[in-house]
């Protein structure tokens, strides 16, 4: 295997000298809402539309982690790229969020396996939100790759979360169906903006394998109303 870039080799070093995350027990979600401690060691799919407030959610995520002085890092294609002045607001440091735009879902897999293996980044988001279902099923061995992401995520303290779109399948009130169609995601939510408070994302857990089914709402910062962020 290649030696790492030597900025993700010190990373690595500053990161495993610390205290990394310990996932929580499994308990009920008595606090109704999800933290980064919550998702350590798990893939994650966020499913919901493009004023869903995901990204919003994402960003309250990724403030958990640079907060606790880790370092998070985002996948998107060359297709959508989030608004700056939206994460700033929503508490961001900008100077400590890695960024990158990849061609494509594939890509964004290699990268993110590239990413986790160095040990640097304590949450990796991968926007596969303009993926296709062709992208999904030409991705040769999917299960494989995620397999091994997994692990990565598990050895390293690490979360992967997955924002993808709405499907039409209905089938996706299913426990174990979603756009990712594979046993390997231990969390898999809806999101919705909620109907009562316009700045506040309400979240369907559909399956949890630590825990039970729930629904839990979570207040989240960005943009001005009316904006996908």
């Amino acid at each position: 295997m290649k030696p790492l870039p030597h900025n993700l080799f010190f990373a690595h070093i500053n990161r495993v000298s610390r205290t990394l995350p310990v996932p929580v027990s499994a308990r009920g979600l008595g606090h109704q809402r999800l933290n980064w401690p919550d998702l350590v060691g798990r893939l994650v799919e966020i499913v919901g539309g493009p004023r869903s407030l995901r990204l919003a959610w994402l960003a309250q995520l990724t403030t958990q982690v640079q907060a606790a002085g880790d370092i998070a890092v985002w996948l998107q294609t060359t297709e959508s790229t989030p608004f700056p002045p939206d994460l700033l607001r929503a508490g961001i440091a900008l100077d400590r969020l890695p960024v990158l735009r990849l061609a494509d879902f594939p890509a964004q897999l290699r990268a993110a396996d590239v990413l986790l293996r160095s040990g640097a980044f304590g949450l990796c988001a991968i926007d596969a939100t303009a993926a296709s279902q062709r992208a999904l099923d030409t991705s040769r061995s999917l299960d494989s790759a995620l397999g091994r992401l997994l692990g990565l995520c598990q050895k390293h303290a690490s979360a992967l979360v997955f924002l993808t779109p709405e499907t039409p399948n209905l089938a996706i009130q299913q426990e174990n169906a979603g756009f990712l169609q594979t046993s390997l995601i231990s969390l898999r939510l809806t999101a919705a903006r909620d109907r009562e408070v316009s700045r506040r994302v309400r979240l369907e857990v559909k399956k949890d394998k630590r825990r039970g089914p729930a629904t839990l709402r979570s207040e989240v910062n960005g943009g001005p109303d009316g904006l996908e962020f």
